[in-house]
């Protein structure tokens, strides 16, 4: 009965752990004349916003600039304000130089740069490792492992990576 709930909770603990998924979330102003400017950049869990078809496509590249992901969005500048709240009656409209876009992509591993392009024409590019793995803190992100980037990223990382999935072996091991 004991090894039952034990078994039960750890397959609970990684049925839990899978549901969540990593994702990029970039946090951008795009403006009118073509320009993108970056409020916020990470790695996080989440789900991928849900796109609609549009003239803007934001996409992944792997290391040799092959498409990992795509996908059309749509924007618009223009704000509808309701001149009597709830009511149909009238309506104005205002044109904005600047929208503000939260777009949350499927995270991969082998993506080395996210781009944002409107009518095919590049727009800003954002390198990856650049922005996650050169920071000045003492953490090494998932993501930099292997790469040999940030100095924080070294072997005991990785020793200590393998230290607890040969712990998490042995646990179900002795459970069988």
């Amino acid at each position: 009965m004991k090894k039952a709930l034990t078994l039960t909770a750890l397959i609970l603990l990684i049925t839990t752990s899978a549901a969540a998924e990593s994702i990029f979330s970039l946090d951008i102003n795009i403006n009118r004349n073509d320009t993108v400017d970056l409020n916020s950049f990470n790695i996080t869990e989440g789900e991928p916003s849900a796109f609609r078809n549009g003239d803007y496509t934001i996409r992944t590249l792997d290391e040799n600039s092959n498409a990992l992901y795509s996908q059309n969005f749509s924007t618009s500048f223009t704000v509808v304000y309701d001149v009597i709240p709830n009511t149909s009656t009238t309506s104005e409209s205002e044109t904005r130089n600047t929208t503000r876009k939260l777009l949350r992509i499927p995270y991969s591993y082998e993506a080395e740069s996210i781009q944002i392009l409107n009518s095919g024409k590049e727009l800003y590019s954002l390198d990856i490792p650049d922005r996650v793995c050169k920071n000045n803190d003492d953490k090494c992100p998932e993501y930099c492992i292997n790469r040999e980037i940030d100095s924080d990223c070294q072997t005991e990382d990785k020793q200590e990576t393998a230290g607890i999935l040969s712990w998490i072996l042995n646990f179900v091991e002795g459970i069988f």
